[in-house]
């Protein structure tokens, strides 16, 4: 927590605790993940990945009435890390969502939409603007879907030869690389640069900005953690600013 980003945060005393949904009410559900309210409901992921392909559910709760959780989505695809050391759920590496639609960032198939009224869900892909498929991390801000993806090895860890942080228009199908390790007209503190990780990425519309917890590989030949490696402010007037250097290295499977 960092009180200085938002003074204003205050804790905050729950009233009343009720459950809405057990996982094991629903077959073929490994794992609930990623509670996301509505006015009147709590979407979640229901997730099946002890067998390939991983099996993704959106569930909704009501949080009115008696009304049972109800699938309202669903989506499946491969993924290597179902079989790595029994970490299958690896092959989710983030979520946001709009109005209309849930977004989930997969480990190597790109990013799923799963509309909210039940309309059939689609793929992003490299073949539809994304700059790589092995995602790691995506935020709405304002309209535009911001996506961090680049090689992943074997065991969901960055271990590939480039980075990418990109801004999708899904209007229009437009682009903007606001990052990319191979770039070498430095347009970003990452850029031309070692192999990152975005660890979380949180967006602040009211301000117009991301908050991210970066993580950059050591250089060869250097010790240490590396002088990007912290909390950055990205926003797509100002840039990057870094706001706070030198955390280490946490990973639970999501970057969200």
């Amino acid at each position: 927590r960092f009180p200085a980003l938002d003074p204003s945060r205050r804790p905050r005393e729950w009233s009343s605790t009720r459950q809405i949904v057990a996982v094991e009410d629903l077959p073929g559900v490994d794992y609930l993940i990623i509670p996301m309210m509505t006015k009147t409901s709590v979407l979640s992921l229901g997730i099946s990945h002890t067998t390939s392909p991983c099996k993704i559910a959106l569930i909704e709760s009501s949080l009115t009435g008696n009304a049972p959780p109800r699938v309202i989505n669903k989506a499946e695809f491969t993924s290597t890390f179902i079989s790595y050391r029994g970490l299958g759920l690896k092959c989710i590496r983030g979520v946001c969502r709009t109005d209309d639609e849930v977004f989930v960032a997969t480990s190597e198939k790109g990013i799923v939409r799963l509309p909210i009224d039940g309309s059939p869900a689609t793929w992003i892909t490299t073949e539809s603007g994304l700059l790589s498929d092995y995602t790691h991390g995506i935020a709405m801000l304002n309209g535009r879907l911001i996506v961090a993806s680049g090689d992943l090895g074997s065991d969901g860890y960055v271990l590939g030869k480039e980075m990418y942080l990109q801004s999708l228009n899904l209007e229009d199908g437009t682009h903007e690389v606001i990052v990319s390790t191979r770039r070498k007209d430095r347009q970003s503190p990452f850029d031309d640069g070692p192999l990152f990780e975005v660890n979380s990425l949180t967006p602040d519309p009211e301000r117009d900005r991301l908050l991210m917890m970066i993580q950059v590989q050591h250089r060869p030949g250097k010790s240490g953690i590396d002088s990007n490696t912290g909390l950055w402010e990205y926003s797509p007037k100002t840039g990057f600013r870094q706001l706070a250097h030198g955390f280490m290295h946490f990973r639970d499977g999501f970057a969200d």
